[in-house]
């Protein structure tokens, strides 16, 4: 006689080396500090190459469509990039000098010596990585090493634009960020490589919208009504926003929808509000795991900015004022970032 599906599942569970409770009590156990390091900023190095590259592609592809630049006008453009990709430092930074383009790209993708180049990030991820072969999937290394190997300054002829190269790396940038959807479990390690990404986006976003935005304010006078249009899609572009933008709204390229969207867009995977209230949820189930009483000063710190973004309008506001209140965004959740290390890897 067939035995009831509770004794059956009781008895396969017995089998398979442990009571009911056991694997439930195993999940439940906090992993360790390093490990939750090494996949948090594996995920974000990712996350940050994948922007560098998308930088470098989408200001080569604007010089096409823009035509001729005023010599001044595409410097400002192209310097902009130094002022998003340099690494966040406590003091500020050193007065730079001006830089051609090609001085520029190398830096960004190529130069070893930056901390920040697109192939340092690549290498950093795949060294933590590395260090946590057995809680990714083979998939994600695979896909990572290779990305590794592609990007070695050695194998990499570095041209005047290296279209392809940033070409690659974003496209293996989504194929890892699948594979990590796809291949692990989605506990613990899964949501620290979800914060991770979204942590990095949130940062790499404001960086962006920040830098051009001023810039496109300060040089409005000089440009023409096409051209101020291709610039501000150029944005777009840049934060991964441009086709699903163009299904809302269709060509009406004005700034304050454009920050509207990139902002407070609640369904869209790369505005702001997005990726805060995700890293907001990634935080919390990894309370609820890992355990503990109360709010920590991450939720408190994210769940206020998730309600302030929640509420918020930049449609009669100033694109200064926009700015101002992208900064305040940016300061928020690297406060919020450096509260939740504090948390899950200093300890």
């Amino acid at each position: 006689m067939m035995q009831p599906m509770s004794q059956s599942m009781q008895g396969m569970t017995q089998t398979l080396g442990g009571s009911a409770a056991g694997p439930a009590q195993a999940a439940m156990q906090p992993m360790l500090s390093r490990v939750a390091d090494a996949v948090f900023w594996m995920s974000r190095y990712v996350e940050r190459a994948e922007h560098l590259a998308r930088l470098v592609l989408v200001n080569t592809h604007v010089l096409v469509d823009a035509g001729e630049l005023a010599p001044e006008l595409s410097r400002r453009f192209w310097n902009d990039l130094m002022d998003i990709g340099r690494p966040v430092l406590k003091a500020p930074a050193p007065p730079r000098p001006a830089l051609d383009r090609q001085a520029i790209v190398q830096h960004l993708l190529f130069d070893v010596e930056n901390r920040s180049s697109a192939v340092n990030c690549v290498a950093r991820a795949r060294e933590n990585a590395r260090a946590i072969r057995e809680i990714i999937s083979a998939e994600m290394w695979e896909c990572i090493n290779s990305l590794y190997w592609a990007t070695r300054p050695d194998q990499v002829a570095q041209e005047e634009n290296p279209v392809e190269l940033c070409r690659h790396i974003t496209t293996a940038s989504f194929t890892f960020q699948g594979l990590t959807d796809q291949t692990i479990t989605h506990g613990q390690a899964w949501l620290f490589a979800s914060l991770g990404r979204y942590l990095e986006r949130i940062d790499m976003t404001c960086r962006i919208f920040c830098a051009r935005s001023t810039t496109l304010v300060e040089t409005d006078e000089l440009l023409e009504p096409a051209l101020r249009n291709i610039q501000w899609m150029a944005l777009l572009r840049a934060c991964c926003s441009i086709e699903v933008f163009r299904r809302s709204h269709g060509g009406d390229v004005h700034p304050s929808l454009v920050a509207e969207f990139i902002i407070l867009r609640r369904s869209f995977p790369r505005s702001m509000y997005f990726c805060v209230a995700e890293s907001l949820e990634s935080l919390r189930q990894l309370r609820g795991l890992v355990g503990g009483d109360g709010v920590d000063d991450f939720e408190r710190i994210l769940g206020q900015l998730t309600a302030r973004l929640q509420y918020a309008s930049v449609s009669e506001h100033s694109i200064k004022e926009i700015v101002q209140f992208v900064l305040e965004i940016n300061a928020a959740t690297t406060a919020a970032t450096a509260a939740m290390q504090e948390r899950f890897f200093l300890r």
